[in-house]
């Protein structure tokens, strides 16, 4: 059997404290192996483990709470708590009670894993390239909203002016009418 040194301990906790910060994230694409961060992060934990084992050292309560800490995680879990109030006749009444919005739920599921093509499209994934192309076409729909406006509102003036103008020739043509029946009365009763 082989024999487990310090590094073998310290591996084991940077994996454990790995799986904890990044979880199921690949943590290869956010931390990238062979950086001088690489060195550095684990230079500094050397040096913090290294500090732990020279405070603690000869502190037996201590080494004690260390020993137990996967125990005391495991009691801090939520969890934790529901498992020991929650009988599981009761789990299983709120599964069933719910049965209906989690077949709700899978069959959505299943329609999004056959839409995924569709999902994943080579359109779909060319959004946010085309953001600022749609960025310029909101600019300048805007501007064209401002320009249509503004015309709107010169077409409201000369409509206006139009009726305005148009009114007052009306009432033009019916004076000239007034004055020119009157004058063709007159002349009518000058020949009789």
């Amino acid at each position: 059997m082989a024999e487990i040194t310090e590094l073998d301990v310290l591996e084991g906790k940077i994996e454990a404290l790995e799986a904890i910060v990044f979880g199921n994230a690949d943590k290869d694409a956010q931390y990238p192996k062979g950086s001088s961060a690489d060195v550095q992060c684990i230079d500094n934990m050397t040096s913090v483990q290294s500090n732990l084992f020279a405070v603690t050292a000869g502190k037996k309560k201590i080494l004690r709470t260390f020993d137990k800490l996967p125990e005391l995680e495991k009691y801090l879990d939520p969890a934790f708590v529901d498992d020991l109030t929650t009988p599981l006749s009761v789990k299983s009444e709120v599964i069933l009670a719910e049965e209906g919005f989690l077949q709700k739920q899978a069959g959505y599921l299943d329609l999004m894993k056959s839409l995924e093509e569709y999902i994943n499209s080579e359109h779909i994934r060319a959004v946010p390239t085309l953001s600022s192309k749609l960025h310029q076409l909101c600019e300048l729909h805007i501007q064209q909203q401002d320009k249509a406006a503004e015309l709107t509102e010169e077409v409201r003036s000369l409509l206006s002016n139009y009726n305005s103008i148009v009114n007052l020739l009306s009432k033009q043509f019916l004076q000239w009418d007034e004055v020119i029946t009157r004058a063709e009365m007159e002349a009518g009763a000058k020949k009789s």
